[in-house]
């Protein structure tokens, strides 16, 4: 699953072949609980072996507010929304990165989707003025990190161990 590519394939026939499984199913209550409330985390970490399903679930997650007329439409949606007593998946602005297509020449903060909260530099302050000048809810979907940080050499494996080496990229994130 390519997170990048997600407007490339069909969200209804996406929506009808994933399963709502509990751990999913939880996942969507607590973000939509973020987003249309304010409460609960605000990150979420998805861990899991390759092949875990966490790109499957950036995706998911990218339909549900990127095609939210027919994410409303969905039966299964529907009984976590009325569950979360909301008439429908609340307006939010979606930005994504896909480490695996993320260009390794820019640090995370020129990267083309997220350069424009750091516009002002970093720093949480400056940051969050530029994520609330959005003027709705703002979720990050970040895909293949440790990909994009092994590509700049901000990882380093060796033959016995992988060696973190976290300069300044990660403190971004």
């Amino acid at each position: 699953m390519d997170l990048s590519k997600a407007d490339a394939l069909d969200a209804a026939e996406f929506f009808d072949r994933t399963e709502l499984v509990k751990n999913l199913e939880t996942l969507v209550r607590q973000v939509l609980r973020r987003v249309s409330q304010g409460s609960g985390n605000a990150v979420y970490i998805l861990d899991t072996v390759m092949g875990g399903g966490k790109s499957h679930t950036l995706v998911y997650l990218y339909f549900l507010f990127q095609k939210r007329s027919l994410a409303n439409s969905r039966p299964e949606l529907r009984e976590i929304l009325r569950d979360g007593e909301l008439e429908g998946v609340p307006d939010a602005e979606v930005v994504v990165f896909d480490g695996m297509n993320a260009d390794p020449s820019l640090p995370f903060e020129k990267q083309p989707n997220i350069a424009r909260f750091f516009k002002d530099g970093g720093g949480k302050d400056k940051v969050t003025k530029n994520i609330e000048a959005v003027g709705k809810p703002v979720v990050f979907l970040l895909d293949e990190v440790l990909t994009y940080l092994a590509k700049r050499k901000e990882i380093v494996v060796d033959e016995t161990k992988l060696k973190v080496n976290i300069k300044c990229t990660c403190g971004k994130l």
